[in-house]
């Protein structure tokens, strides 16, 4: 399996870029992570004790699961923060690896004030994503959110003066992908 980890703050364009690499490359899924958190927050709230040990073990079977399953290609997206535990994600790389696939880390970044817009845009309102410059404010200034330095091989792009098509199209040329 190939797997991309596409991560970043909220607001940078994780969804929209993976969305459009997913064009880039048919027969590879989808899996966003809020599809994932918004089904726990229904139950526990967001960041309660049930929501975060059940997203800390499903995001790691969800991907296992698609590796046995032969799924040969996922595309999904990521925020680090400081409530996952340390190894869950150089596991999950280390399983895709092991089990002969390949991953690709992707870092998407942006300018404040771009992220700041970016963030009250109405389609965020489609999955229960953070909207509120201040509370996204709040909990960046908390230390809430990390970003990790033992990935390996990291693209990062900023994305403040690209379209989600642009640095998905970035993202399959530096890895000279064939979408065929």
């Amino acid at each position: 399996m190939q797997l991309y980890i596409i991560y970043g703050l909220p607001g940078v364009g994780k969804l929209a870029v993976a969305r459009e690499l997913a064009c880039l490359l048919p027969g590879y899924r989808l899996f966003h992570i809020h599809q994932l958190a918004d089904m726990l927050e229904s139950v526990f709230g967001f960041d309660g004790r049930g929501f975060i040990e059940l997203r800390n073990r499903m995001w790691p079977m969800v991907i296992e699961q698609a590796v046995a399953d032969g799924i040969p290609g996922l595309i999904t997206t990521f925020v680090f923060e400081k409530s996952l535990p340390g190894e869950m994600v150089p596991n999950v790389r280390d399983h895709v690896i092991e089990a002969g696939g390949s991953v690709r880390f992707v870092h998407l970044t942006c300018e404040k004030a771009e992220n700041d817009r970016r963030l009250t845009s109405p389609e965020r309102t489609c999955f229960r994503k953070i909207t509120s410059v201040d509370e996204f404010n709040r909990i960046l200034e908390s230390g809430h959110f990390t970003t990790p330095d033992d990935l390996g091989d990291t693209l990062t792009i900023d994305t403040t003066h690209l379209t989600a098509s642009q640095a998905a199209e970035r993202v399959f040329r530096h890895w000279e992908l064939d979408a065929n």
